[in-house]
């Protein structure tokens, strides 16, 4: 399943502020280092999102914070059964539950100078980009699979993304979700032959009130 919420605007600081004392000691500490108002509010709608995905499909209370491995991707120690990953922009956060490994990645779109492009796409791949009609849509589809490969992997940004989806060619598969006239677009990474089992892949759409506690402030 897959928990998307884009009332990012409907938290002024104010809230931000109120939910970061319902949140573990250790990572709330972590997020008001941030010194972006957006990266704050980002971080904090991310682990609301996940602590209402692990509740409606596992039962599990996220009363404390996860872990993470050597390159950064949070896991449940107690739970490793469980998958997840996160991701987040300025217009939407997004969360991908699964029994399996998966990788999520969400991206406002915006205009793309030709240097980022040429640094992310192969030449086919720039090709492509560059015939496109849309071609900050384009970009953003190609950039959202190859975040979401790496995110999968649990590596982060530390491979070459040029030759990325050319080398993982039938050992992944993506979903695309093209929600560009809300402004962004979200890709889904798994294994190959596993994303039939994440839930038929459906998209729930939470509100404020899904993810903010009722006794909130």
């Amino acid at each position: 399943m897959i928990y998307l919420f884009e009332q990012m605007r409907c938290l002024d600081d104010a809230k931000i502020a109120c939910l970061l004392n319902l949140m573990p000691v250790q990572r709330a500490a972590q997020v008001r280092r941030y010194q972006s108002s957006q990266a704050r509010r980002n971080s904090v709608v991310a682990w609301f999102l996940l602590k209402y995905a692990l509740y409606t499909e596992h039962g599990i209370d996220l009363t404390g914070d996860f872990a993470f491995n050597a390159y950064g991707k949070p896991y449940l120690p107690a739970s490793p059964h469980v998958h997840f990953n996160l991701s987040h922009c300025a217009c939407a956060a997004a969360c991908a539950i699964s029994s399996f490994p998966i990788g999520i990645d969400v991206e406002t779109i915006r205009p793309v100078e030709d240097k980022l492009l040429r640094f992310v796409a192969d030449d086919m791949e720039y090709a492509q980009v560059q015939a496109a009609a849309d071609k900050a849509r384009a970009f953003f589809q190609l950039w959202t699979a190859k975040e979401s490969l790496l995110k999968l992997q649990g590596t982060g940004l530390r491979r070459q993304l040029k030759p990325l989806l050319a080398e993982s060619e039938g050992s992944v598969e993506h979903l695309y979700f093209d929600y560009h006239s809300r402004g962004y677009m979200l890709s889904v990474c798994a294994y190959a032959g596993q994303l039939s089992g994440l839930g038929g892949c459906s998209v729930q759409h939470l509100s404020v009130s899904d993810i903010c506690p009722s006794t909130m402030c």
